[in-house]
Parts: structure tokens; C-alpha cells; sequence
């Protein structure tokens, strides 16, 4: 243990640890870092870097100085994005999920409307085949439809204010009674 001591004060720089002698001062240059800096006077001059004005013109000596002009200017690049295709999903009567492929169609068009000021429309429709119903059930079965399209989107990304709804109730356009119809507003 005393000898643990000794060696670990003898390599911390203690004199007393080593017998009471101090080390020797050093004599020669010292190697490693830090470096020793070269004078100026032993540095290299640069070189003189000729102008970039071709000889011959009538430009003053503050021309002839500033750098020259760049021969072109590059464009921002533009994100060109493909036009927005319309969708639509046709449903069972009385449901109102969608299947996981319309779920993927709506993923593939939030990726398209993230980060744009494009907007959507979403229709939807129902009640067109039970007699029974009235044209109030099917608003709110297509408002119910159209709200879960809208959450869908809103979920993946999409603003809010991106979005426009209309739940018509029974289609009067010979379209598929109960569907979605999803297509982009134009600015």
C-alpha cells in the first residue's frame, strides 16, 4: 500500500515522494503541442493573385478589385405537385366507415394536401334505397360520414380550414345513393 503512495506521488510531481530531490529542469526545445509558431519573417509571402478582369477594358481600379459578376442567376427549385383526383367511396346502407383501402386513398391525399394551401370538398350522400327513412335520418347519416372523412384527414395532417363539408341526405344526381365524393375546390 505505502508503495502504491509513493509511485502514484512520484507520477503526480511530489518531490518529497521522490527522496526529496526535485526533477531537472529541461534544457532542450520542448516537442509536441504546443507548437512553436513560425516567425513572421521565415513565413511565406502570398502570392499576388492577378485580377480577373481581362486586359484591354476601361474599367477604373475599384472594378477591377470588386469580384466579378456571376454570368447567371439559379432559380428557386418549385415543388411541382400532381393535380388532386377525386374520390369516391360507395358504402353498404346504414354504415358509415370506410374500408382500409379508402383508408390508404385518404392517407395518400393528406400527403398531397400537407404543407399547401390546396382545399378539398367533401359530399356526402345516404338514404336512397329505405323509403322509410326520411330526408332528415339521411342528412345526418351523410353528416356522420362526412365527419369521420374530415377527422381521418385532420388526424393525418390536413388543416382544418382545408376542408369544406356538405351532407346532402338522398343524391338526386344518379350517382350511388350512399357514397363520399371528395374532390379539390378550385382557388
Amino acid at each position: 500500500m505505502v508503495r502504491i503512495f509513493i509511485t502514484a506521488a512520484i507520477l503526480l510531481g511530489f518531490p518529497a515522494a521522490a527522496g526529496g530531490q526535485t526533477p531537472a529542469a529541461q534544457q532542450d526545445e520542448p516537442v509536441g503541442w504546443p507548437l512553436k509558431k513560425a516567425k513572421a519573417k521565415d513565413a511565406p509571402l502570398p502570392e499576388k493573385i492577378p485580377p480577373l478582369v481581362p486586359s484591354g477594358t476601361d474599367e477604373g481600379p475599384e472594378k477591377q478589385n470588386s469580384p466579378p459578376a456571376r454570368p447567371f442567376e439559379v432559380a428557386p427549385l418549385e415543388i411541382i405537385r400532381p393535380p388532386i383526383s377525386p374520390l369516391r367511396f360507395v358504402y353498404p346502407q346504414n354504415y358509415i366507415a370506410f374500408t382500409v383501402q379508402e383508408g390508404e386513398a385518404l392517407s395518400k391525399l393528406a400527403l398531397r394536401l400537407i404543407g399547401t394551401e390546396d382545399r378539398i370538398l367533401i359530399t356526402a350522400y345516404a338514404g336512397g334505397d329505405n323509403a322509410a327513412s326520411s330526408n332528415n335520418d339521411a342528412v345526418k347519416l351523410s353528416f356522420r360520414r362526412a365527419l369521420i372523412v374530415r377527422g381521418f384527414l385532420i388526424e393525418e395532417g390536413v388543416l382544418p380550414e382545408q376542408i369544406d363539408l356538405k351532407a346532402l341526405g338522398v343524391a338526386g344526381d344518379g350517382g350511388p345513393e350512399e357514397r363520399v365524393d371528395i374532390r379539390p375546390i378550385s382557388p
